[in-house]
């Protein structure tokens, strides 16, 4: 996992400096009655890990996505 985290701040530090804009995690619910997600929160990648890792049965995270 520090991979991924070393990977992503580096993409955050670029992203700032680029373009001036963040980056963002959308934290959705699984749905197996309907088939589609609702978007429970969208934050950065620790709290979207933090709150999918409390119940990944009912949870998962997408992204990044830029957030202007």
């Amino acid at each position: 996992m520090k991979y991924a985290d070393k990977r992503i701040l580096t993409m955050e530090v670029t992203n700032k400096a680029n373009t001036g804009a963040h980056l963002g995690w959308a934290v959705l619910s699984r749905s197996s009655d309907t088939g589609r997600s609702e978007v429970i929160k969208v934050t950065d990648h620790a709290d979207a890990d933090a709150f999918v890792q409390n119940d990944p049965t009912l949870y998962y995270k997408s992204g990044p996505f830029v957030l202007t």
